[in-house]
């Protein structure tokens, strides 16, 4: 489970850092391509992505333990970035292309998590208790 999981982070953290710079560099033509007014919001969310990638590359190798919680952590930001695409694109935030552009910049960011939740998933043991004691070890 751990080496699986070294392996989501680190993949995340590569493509969090090469579509944060991307985002970061383009932010004015990514911001016409979402029908924003305004490049600055689109940068922001560039730099925080490349800020996120280095924490993720720094746990992916960090102890199992910090490993395992970066895990569950990470899967919950994954989730959290999806219901924030969803509501964005449900609240009409960008043009139909944006929409377009923001659900597939999403997929990635579900399958990730996905990963992460079976990876974690692997280790439980089905017992309730068991699996308390492994959460807080």
């Amino acid at each position: 489970m751990i080496g699986r999981l070294r392996v989501l982070l680190r993949t995340d953290s590569a493509i969090c850092l090469v579509g944060g710079g991307a985002v970061t560099l383009f932010a004015r033509p990514v911001a016409d391509a979402l029908d924003l007014d305004r490049a600055v919001g689109v940068r922001f969310v560039g730099l925080f992505l490349v800020g996120y990638a280095i924490v993720l590359a720094v746990l992916a190798r960090a102890t199992p333990r910090t490993v395992e919680v970066a895990g569950r952590l990470t899967a919950l930001a994954d989730a959290s970035w999806l219901v924030a695409t969803i509501a964005l694109i449900g609240a009409g935030a960008f043009s139909f292309g944006g929409d377009v552009i923001m659900a597939l910049a999403a997929i990635p960011v579900a399958a990730l998590g996905i990963g992460k939740v079976l990876a974690l998933r692997s280790s439980m043991t089905h017992d309730p208790i068991a699996d308390l004691t492994i959460v807080s070890q």
